[in-house]
């Protein structure tokens, strides 16, 4: 009997999981490695926790990141390392005349300490990981409380979450700055999509997706393994202004460039929302819609440009 107890409790030690029912979300933590999100019954996403430093896997899990899977649970619709799914990174953040690459963590790390918090319902499912953004000598510059929030999603999509990251600055007054392309919160496509049927959707008539800033949301089309998924990111009003989309090309990277200073002892906060539908994008009245009932708004269905990702010429 003894032994039993131990065995349980060992196992305990590994996992965990807060459950609503299978009609709803359940959460469940596999200890150092991943925690999955499912909805009636289905994966709909992972985050990866897991952190190896050694020279053969070091570009593995380069930061905590979550990936999305396809409506039957199966696959994931996210790319992996070095490029993974949904994150936040800055290659340019400046502490004390110091500047860390945050992104490729070339002199820092983002380390998952542990979920402060995981619930789980019918209607939906959250958890926030406490993230350390570490310099090379293990001081951290920045602590980060990133909640996602997976909601019951509407009709036309089958997975909706929210994303808010809350940065801390610790060691001084801290630049959060980059290239434009690797700075802010980024979804990225799954390896093996067709890049020629890459396009996107810009909330603008002419819209110029290199100059345009603080688009309300952007849409892109991808097929990966001969289905067709849409993704719509929508950009909270309360983010910084003056916000750069930030990738456009056929490397299915969806991004905006947020860029501000946090002083020392302060909190930075960032809310995004993303809406994943297999299929056709949804209509610029559908998406309009999303954005103003998740912004608090009742702005008009905007005129539209589509673009060819590949025309774009921009790679990963």
């Amino acid at each position: 009997m003894q032994k039993l107890l131990v065995a349980l409790l060992s196992l305990n030690l590994l996992s965990s999981s807060v459950r609503a029912d299978q009609k709803g979300f359940d959460l469940k933590e596999t200890k150092g490695q991943y925690l999955d999100i499912t909805w009636q019954g289905r994966l709909v996403g992972r985050y990866l926790t897991s952190r190896d430093s050694t020279p053969e896997k070091s570009h593995e899990i380069l930061k905590p990141y979550l990936d999305l899977y396809d409506a039957q649970g199966t696959d994931p619709i996210t790319e992996g390392p070095p490029h993974p799914g949904i994150f936040i990174g800055y290659d340019k953040l400046r502490v004390n005349g110091k500047t860390y690459d945050l992104w490729h963590m070339k002199n820092g790390d983002q380390i998952h300490q542990n979920f402060s918090s995981m619930k789980a319902n019918p209607e939906s499912a959250s958890f926030t990981s406490l993230v350390n953004w570490n310099d090379s000598n293990n001081t951290t510059l920045l602590a980060e409380d990133r909640t996602f929030t997976f909601l019951t999603p509407p009709a036309y999509a089958y997975i909706e979450v929210d994303m808010v990251s809350k940065l801390t600055a610790l060691a001084g007054d801290t630049q959060l700055d980059g290239q434009v392309k690797k700075a802010g919160i980024h979804f990225y496509a799954g390896n093996g999509m067709h890049v020629s049927q890459t396009v996107y959707v810009f909330p603008k008539k002419q819209a110029d997706p290199h100059t345009d800033v603080d688009y309300p949301w952007v849409g892109e089309s991808f097929t990966l393994k001969g289905k067709e998924y849409s993704v719509v990111y929508l950009n909270d009003p309360s983010n910084p202004r003056n916000a750069l989309f930030s990738d456009y090309g056929d490397s299915g990277r969806l991004g905006y460039f947020f860029k501000t200073t946090v002083a020392k002892g302060q909190t930075f906060i960032l809310h995004v929302r993303f809406l994943i539908s297999e299929g056709e994008m949804p209509s610029a009245e559908l998406i309009q819609k999303a954005y103003n009932d998740f912004a608090g708004r009742s702005d008009p269905v905007p005129d539209v440009t589509i673009l060819k990702g590949q025309a774009m010429g921009v790679g990963k």
